[in-house]
């Protein structure tokens, strides 16, 4: 990935004559643990804005996945070695409104 000009920019193909540029806009800040070079296990974090699921699918690291939000991980070596895992489906329900929250009731017996 590059960075010009506020957006980065990724490459995607498994040969030098096919492939695509992708270009994405900051949505939000991604931070990972560590120090450059390290082989200790790192924490990858961000926010981001999903959509309610529609289904309860999974992915389960294969695609073609019909999971409404999804991820996929890539990572580089300095050699420019690229692996990749996913996709993986990221569950997510929507805000109750007040109808779908029930009060309290007590039965007004103390044990």
């Amino acid at each position: 990935m590059t960075a010009y000009n506020g957006a980065l920019f990724a490459g995607q193909g498994d040969t030098g004559e096919d492939g695509d540029v992708l270009r994405f806009t900051p949505l939000a800040v991604s931070t990972i643990t560590g120090t450059d070079g390290t082989v200790a296990p790192q924490t990858l974090s961000s926010v981001v804005s999903l959509r309610a699921s529609s289904n309860t699918e999974t992915c389960g690291g294969s695609g073609p996945c019909g999971a409404t939000n999804q991820v996929k991980f890539y990572a580089a070596d300095r050699a420019g070695n690229v692996v990749s895992a996913g996709p993986y489906a990221v569950i997510s329900v929507p805000e109750p409104d007040a109808g779908d929250i029930i009060p309290a009731r007590s039965t007004g017996v103390w044990y």
